[in-house]
């Protein structure tokens, strides 16, 4: 490409049909206008390239950041499939403890239906010995034994007397026999 100074030296000779002066007006208004656009086309190239330069620089961080979205995603996923097999796990072991809770409540259930069964019977079996005894007691009443005799009530002071001596000498008669006893 031609720079403006390439065009401000270069010249021509004269000959026919050369007019130096036109010439050399309108070869300094074409350096004019080239210097113009020769600067612009300058100024473009370096943004150009200072863009080319952003454009580099910003590929490689979207670059980056799709790797590091791509991490993310992989470890949310990581993070999500460990949290669901976590919970899995919870999840199971609680289901096991309930049912763990569930049975051994259902044998205590048992086993206190089993005792309040037992006690029933015992209370039964006690019901119907006190019924039995009781019935005995009122036999016992009614019988001939517990009959109210007069005569034996007709007892009179000289009978308690006679029964008073009479015990008297079979205490004295006892002691007797037992101090024998420990003399000997």
């Amino acid at each position: 490409m031609l720079t403006p100074l390439d065009i401000k030296n270069k010249s021509h000779k004269g000959g026919i049909g050369y007019a130096k002066k036109e010439m050399d007006a309108f070869l300094l208004e074409l350096l004019t206008d080239y210097e113009v656009l020769y600067k612009a086309n300058k100024e473009l190239e370096d943004k150009v390239s200072i863009l080319t330069n952003n454009i580099t620089n910003y590929k490689s961080i979207e670059k980056t950041l799709q790797k590091s979205l791509i991490l993310a995603q992989k470890a949310a996923d990581e993070t999500r499939a460990e949290a669901q097999a976590g919970a899995k796990v919870i999840e199971d072991e609680a289901r096991f403890n309930a049912k763990k809770i569930v049975e051994d409540a259902k044998l205590e259930l048992n086993n206190l239906n089993n005792q309040i069964e037992a006690l029933a019977k015992q209370y039964e079996a006690f019901k119907i010995q006190i019924k039995q005894l009781a019935n005995t007691q009122i036999d016992l009443v009614n019988s001939d034994n517990y009959k109210f005799n007069s005569q034996v009530m007709n007892v009179t002071a000289t009978d308690i007397n006679t029964a008073k001596k009479d015990i008297a000498a079979t205490q004295t008669k006892k002691d007797t026999d037992f101090i024998e006893l420990d003399a000997e």
